[in-house]
């Protein structure tokens, strides 16, 4: 299989990756080992190799990258504010929805970054060292004690954000982006449970936190599988379904670090969406086909590609 959308994609990952190399690199390598599978690899090779070899089958970045690039092809770069907000409102509220879609459609394609980092300010590092105290591991304990230069929390990493690139970066010192939507992006993976000094202190409230230190407004998505919804078979279902529940704010108070007002936490709230993947697709694809005035030359191999990920609900 190709790479799909490869002029746009290049253009957003073409950039270091801090484990090597690019993300363009580390994506197309992804796909040519794919490609490298012989005809009857079933049978012909071992299952570890199998695996190596077909990790574009479970990569995450590679649905997270060919859907949001069909989206922007779609919504001539989010600039379509209203099928974007239709789209959304599977998420949010419909004013949140409308809110955020006229956001996308100032920032733009300039706006979108795969792979992005925000980083805590430092109150919140400072935060997670005070409470290191109480961490079960020892050895954590040793090293936050006894070591120098321990940093506490590291940056997060954003699957998608959408926004004022100027939120985001190492430096968590300087001033704010204006605006922000976060997208953590899942296939069969679930989200993280704990930091290393954090033991209980979870993705999702981490990415939420951390937006609104980095962001005026800082909205977050969770983009998942519709199949890990319905079997609720991963922690995010229990803790979205946590957050927008009438028990919301009392939730999120007890998982982030700094303390909020309850207004603020309201608000937080109700900037929590989660979207499946399928209703992606069948924004993309009404009714099986390709939305009208998208004619994109690459939609067919990407239905086909949905399709052996089980995330063609036609």
């Amino acid at each position: 299989m190709p790479t799909l959308f490869p002029d746009f994609l290049r253009s957003k990952l073409d950039r270091p990756n801090p484990k090597g190399g690019t993300y363009w690199g580390a994506f197309t390598r992804l796909v040519d080992l794919y490609d490298q599978s012989p005809a009857n690899w079933v049978t012909e090779k071992e299952v570890g190799e199998i695996a190596r070899l077909r990790q574009l089958d479970k990569s995450e970045p590679a649905i997270t990258y060919y859907l949001f690039a069909a989206l922007a092809e779609a919504t001539n770069g989010f600039a379509d504010a209203r099928p974007v907000a239709e789209l959304l409102a599977h998420a949010f509220p419909a004013d949140v929805a409308s809110e955020v879609a006229q956001q996308m459609a100032l920032q733009g394609i300039a706006g979108l970054e795969f792979e992005g980092q925000i980083a805590p300010n430092g109150a919140l590092r400072e935060e997670v060292q005070r409470r290191v105290s109480v961490c079960p591991v020892a050895y954590i304990r040793r090293i936050a004690a006894e070591r120098k230069g321990v940093r506490f929390e590291s940056a997060t990493r954003l699957d998608c954000f959408i926004g004022d690139c100027r939120a985001l970066g190492e430096d968590a010192e300087r001033a704010p982006g204006t605006f922000g939507l976060g997208t953590e992006a899942k296939f069969t993976s679930d989200i993280d449970d704990e930091t290393t000094y954090s033991p209980h202190r979870n993705q999702i409230a981490r990415i939420v936190e951390v937006g609104h230190q980095r962001c005026e407004q800082f909205f977050f998505l969770l983009i998942a599988s519709r199949s890990y919804r319905q079997a609720r078979s991963r922690l995010y279902v229990y803790k979205m379904e946590e957050y927008q529940s009438d028990a919301g704010v009392a939730a999120l108070r007890r998982d982030i670090l700094l303390p909020q007002p309850n207004d603020v936490l309201r608000g937080w709230v109700r900037n929590m969406g989660w979207l499946d993947w399928e209703h992606v697709v069948e924004f993309l694809y009404p009714a099986g086909q390709p939305r009208e005035g998208w004619t994109s030359q690459f939609s067919g191999t990407l239905q086909v590609f949905l399709d052996d990920r089980r995330l063609w609900p036609f």
